[in-house]
């Protein structure tokens, strides 16, 4: 190794196109379905009417190819015998595999309560610096995803769209605060090789409260109705109080975990009284964690010497650490 000369160079890569095409569906939107060695449609594909689709077998199809600049790579190693894992870009748009920003997710996210979002209305050209895009291959094929990400003003990411496994695309659009709190997000998955559920939305909005604590999530699948996934209390202290999870309206929830703290503000326990009560099936789950008593060796300075819990079919179970 001491005789090791650092050394600088190129090199370059051509992303080759997708070889198997399995097709189920049509997005109404892609006019151009190519693949290098087989394009498949599933019994039901229906590209509907006055559609002007082309489909296609190209051996020698790519998906753009990539130069970067290397320093000091591996010493007596080829650049013809190493391979690529992951491709990392900077600054703007002009890697291969970059996709246009999908505007018509702009006005997804919702704000709920807040009074003062930072609606989206476009993205950022102020990127300099900022991680504009990903290409990840895929182990044991020839497949790569890409990745690109859009910034607001103030460099928060907006908006990514990626590849997927499936030949589809996931888009995230995420709606902030004026102060950076996240008021919502909108995910949207597409699979043209689904004939049944090809596109997937979910729109998740979080509430919270004057201080800026969590205090509510909700969830809606596919513009159906609106569910209450979990609602947060805080005690005076502003720690979390309780957790409901699964709430329908004004019923009972599926699950409740309420936590309490020692005065140093340590968690003491997850449905306590659930772990210490027998037969007790109230809850679903609870831990009790213990400090400086209930174990052999206790410990003074923050550490948990030991924890017990319990589940609504087990009984209860302890671990000394």
């Amino acid at each position: 190794m001491n005789n090791v000369v650092s050394s600088t160079g190129t090199m370059s890569y051509t992303f080759p196109a997708t070889a198997d095409l399995v097709l189920a569906n049509y997005d109404g939107v892609t006019q151009l379905y190519e693949a290098t060695n087989s394009v498949s449609l599933v019994d039901g594909f229906d590209s509907g009417d006055n559609s002007n689709i082309t489909i296609a077998i190209n051996p020698a199809a790519n998906n753009g190819s990539t130069l970067v600049q290397v320093s000091n790579p591996l010493p007596g190693i080829s650049a013809a015998a190493l391979t690529y894992l992951a491709y990392n870009y900077y600054d703007d748009y002009s890697f291969p595999g970059s996709s246009t920003p999908e505007m018509g997710d702009y006005s997804k996210p919702q704000a709920g309560t807040d009074l003062y979002p930072d609606l989206i209305t476009g993205v950022s050209k102020q990127t300099a610096g900022l991680l504009t895009g990903t290409k990840v291959g895929i182990l044991g094929t020839n497949q790569w995803l890409s990745s690109t990400n859009y910034y607001d003003t103030k460099g928060r990411v907006i908006q990514t769209i990626g590849d997927n496994a499936n030949n589809g695309r996931d888009i995230k659009t995420v709606l902030y605060s004026f102060n950076g709190k996240i008021l919502s997000t909108y995910y949207h998955h597409t699979n043209p090789r689904s004939g049944t559920v090809a596109d997937t939305r979910i729109l998740t909005t979080n509430y919270y409260d004057p201080a800026g604590r969590l205090t509510e999530i909700r969830k809606k699948l596919n513009d159906l109705s609106e569910k209450t996934i979990a609602i947060m209390t805080y005690d005076e202290l502003g720690q979390l109080k309780s957790k409901s999870l699964g709430k329908s309206g004004t019923g009972v929830p599926l699950e409740t975990l309420n936590y309490n703290y020692n005065i140093q503000g340590w968690l003491k326990g997850i449905n306590a009284d659930f772990v210490n009560t027998q037969n007790n099936t109230d809850n679903w789950f609870g831990q009790e964690l213990s400090y400086d008593y209930g174990f052999t060796k206790n410990q003074y300075n923050g550490n948990i010497s030991g924890a017990k819990w319990k589940s609504k079919s087990d009984g209860v179970q302890s671990i000394r650490l």
